[in-house]
């Protein structure tokens, strides 16, 4: 099974990811505070998901042609039935293997760009989905997301590398240049709430599909997942008692100007 497939799989739980998704709300909240005044008609969203950013976009551009793309088709099928409406069209597909044969105004992520394998790539092709003087704003997290568990996991059992690992905003900053894309605002942040143990914690990102992808003799057994929740209620408990868990946040607006 490959990345691309483990990924569809992992993000296959909308109810979940509505439940739990309490730092991807907010972040679609903010970004949508970065959208153009001007109004769009042609709109593409890349890992829509369960539609957080869809509502928004259907609230601020209701006349807009939007189409909303994810990896996951029950995402897909989830978010087509709670946000529906006859100017979207869904569709279940990667957006590496993603086509059109017209431009796009804008092009909205959030939340979903940190996962592609190839960011140079990626925003080549998003350059060229632009129109002239089309715009592209996403919000993605960063290296440090999650830095109390990445700290705690290395501890139990550091012979285990992960095999995924966010990008740094430069390493974004670097593949948009390369991509011949304007830099017009960037703005990173960091994010924190609190569970009241650290096997909440746990429960909550498997259940959003967030865990990781690591091979299945990678996989942390019980005694290991012991271990690091006892770790991290060690290391990272604040003074009220709750476990911190820490987002770092980028929000970057681009335009698609010929030089």
């Amino acid at each position: 099974m490959n990345l691309k497939t483990q990924q569809g799989l992992r993000f296959s739980d909308p109810v979940s990811y509505e439940e739990y998704g309490v730092v991807q709300r907010h972040v679609a909240k903010k970004l949508s505070r970065c959208l153009p005044d001007a109004n769009p008609k042609r709109i593409l969203e890349i890992g829509c998901g369960s539609g957080f950013l869809t509502r928004l976009l259907l609230d601020e551009y209701p006349e807009a042609e939007i189409t909303a793309l994810d990896i996951s088709k029950q995402m897909i099928d989830f978010a087509a039935t709670r946000h529906g409406a006859a100017h979207i069209e869904w569709e279940h597909v990667d957006f590496s293997d993603y086509l059109s044969s017209e431009p796009f105004d804008l092009i909205v992520s959030s939340s979903s760009l940190h996962w592609l394998p190839d960011l140079t790539a990626a925003f080549s092709k998003i350059k060229s989905l632009l129109s002239e003087g089309g715009q592209c704003i996403f919000a993605s997290m960063l290296k440090d997301t999650f830095f109390e568990l990445q700290q705690c996991r290395a501890m139990v059992v550091p012979e285990y590398k992960p095999r995924v690992v966010l990008p740094l905003m430069d390493e974004f900053i670097t593949a948009i240049k390369n991509a011949e894309l304007c830099v017009d605002f960037t703005q990173q942040e960091k994010e924190e709430i609190t569970y009241q143990h650290g096997n909440e914690f746990l429960k909550v990102i498997n259940r959003m599909g967030v865990a990781g992808t690591a091979p299945k003799k990678e996989i942390l057994n019980l005694s290991q997942l012991i271990k690091l929740a006892k770790l991290y209620e060690q290391y990272f408990t604040t003074p009220e008692g709750r476990i911190k868990v820490s987002y770092e946040i980028g929000y970057v607006r681009l335009v698609n100007i010929t030089q």
